[in-house]
């Protein structure tokens, strides 16, 4: 089950990732900057509590 978690969490933030590509391809530079940085911090901070938990004895 770690090993799915270690795996899955990348592959979904690329998933995210792409779904924010497309938005802010069609979006003007400041709301897509402004998305960016929302999914960067949103998704770290997910990123991270996942990994802890999986590597939590």
């Amino acid at each position: 089950m770690r090993r799915l978690r270690n795996v899955a969490a990348p592959v979904i933030g690329a998933g995210v990732l792409v779904l924010f590509w497309r938005f802010a391809s069609h979006e003007s530079w400041p709301s897509a900057l402004i998305a960016g940085a929302v999914w960067l911090v949103v998704w770290s901070l997910l990123y991270f509590v996942w990994i802890r938990r999986a590597n939590r004895p």
